[in-house]
């Protein structure tokens, strides 16, 4: 998340940003900071993710060409892998980041073929690549826990496809086509730390649904033989306590946010009230659940929830680092353990920026402290939120 502020009064600290819309309400203060933009080296971002002590992971294309994968904290960038090395000609464009600053990535190589890998901006690491006898070709984005283990999606040289975890030796199959389940996979995985994948599948005998998995056999969350969905989004998030939030579809009309865990789903917001469509969700382990939303109104933003002036943290038309919100895009950029998001922002004055935002969810009516680690603000949010 980054921009540049009018004049040059940015500085690696978080600043802090007052939406002044009239759709905001006056206690709706959250902290932004800038983490890069468009007006350094770099043309354009991919969504990014990040970690609880703030650290974002992108993808960009830079101004003198070629691409790369970062880390950056609102300061000086690190390069992860970029095309200038001898390795590296193209790169998935979702990185996921653990705790621990490493960032998991896949990758097209000069040599042929491409590979999944890690990397914390010194030599990286091979977690699966198509020189294997296994796996032909890799789809981004992965997925990384506290442990450093990658879920990832492939497509297989003997045929079929599937979900597999590793963490450079053997790897493991989470589910796969050869079942009599599954027939494909698309769309996001989700990791947890405990080693549990979530994701999105087409079945043989029909229908979709999401599901959850460890290796053994699955769990549905949620499918398309159920008498309330009828489809879903392809990016379900997986918090540490087995919750999954998921984007679907519903057979009486409209759409919604849901979570759930296997035996029944909750509502977080649908297009019954002031939202008309919605992005796919993060879920952190706080159970916050954040997603991008268009309005009925006109306008859309990122919100925490289904109110949307109440649980707002950003809509177009905002005042944000000395211009206006003209675009944003978000997705599965929310802390595991704060509230803190990562997301990209195109601004009026033509700038496009990286910007982290952190905020807090109290009960209604009081105040509360941010979460160790970021700054010492207090911040008020009426409502409750949601994941990451």
């Amino acid at each position: 998340m980054k921009a540049s502020l009018l004049g040059s009064a940015l500085t690696a600290a978080a600043l802090t940003v007052a939406l002044t819309t009239a759709a905001a309400p006056a206690h709706a203060q959250i902290i932004f900071t800038r983490i890069v933009d468009t007006s350094g080296p770099f043309s354009g971002f991919s969504a990014p993710s990040l970690n609880d002590s703030g650290l974002v992971a992108f993808f960009a294309n830079r101004d003198a060409g070629g691409s790369g994968i970062y880390t950056g904290n609102g300061g000086a960038t690190t390069t992860i892998a970029d095309t200038d090395s001898p390795t590296f000609s193209s790169f998935g464009n979702a990185p996921s980041l653990n705790d621990s600053g490493i960032v998991a990535f896949s990758a097209s190589r000069d040599a042929g073929g491409s590979g999944v890998y890690t990397g914390n901006g010194g030599v990286t690491t091979t977690i699966a690549d198509s020189d294997s006898p296994t796996f032909n070709f890799f789809r981004a984005p992965t997925s990384i826990n506290d442990s450093g283990t990658v879920a990832f999606a492939a497509v297989r040289d003997a045929g079929g496809e599937g979900i597999y975890t590793g963490n450079g030796g053997a790897t493991t199959t989470i589910a796969d086509s050869d079942s009599p389940t599954f027939g494909s996979f698309s769309g996001t995985i989700s990791i947890n730390n405990l080693g549990t994948v979530a994701f999105f599948a087409n079945r043989d005998a029909g229908g979709t649904g999401i599901y959850i998995g460890s290796g053994g056999a699955t769990t549905t969350i949620a499918d398309s033989d159920s008498p309330t969905f009828n489809g879903f989004g392809d990016a379900p998030s997986l918090n540490d306590s087995g919750l999954v939030a998921f984007l679907a579809t519903r057979d009486a009309g409209g759409s919604g946010i849901y979570t759930g865990s296997g035996s029944m789903t909750s509502l977080i917001a649908d297009t019954n009230g002031a939202f008309s469509g919605f992005g796919n969700p993060a879920l952190n382990n706080l159970g916050t659940t954040v997603f991008l939303a268009s309005l009925d109104a006109g306008r859309g933003g990122i919100y925490f929830g289904p109110d949307a002036v109440n649980n707002k943290i950003i809509q177009t038309g905002d005042t944000l680092d000395g211009s206006t919100v003209s675009s944003l895009n978000f997705f599965q950029g929310l802390a595991d353990d704060s509230n803190q998001i990562a997301f990209v922002a195109s601004l009026a004055d033509g700038r496009t920026g990286i910007y982290r935002a952190s905020f807090v969810v109290p009960e209604p009516g009081t105040l509360a402290l941010l979460a160790p680690g970021l700054l010492p603000i207090a911040v008020t949010i009426a409502r409750r939120r949601r994941r990451k």
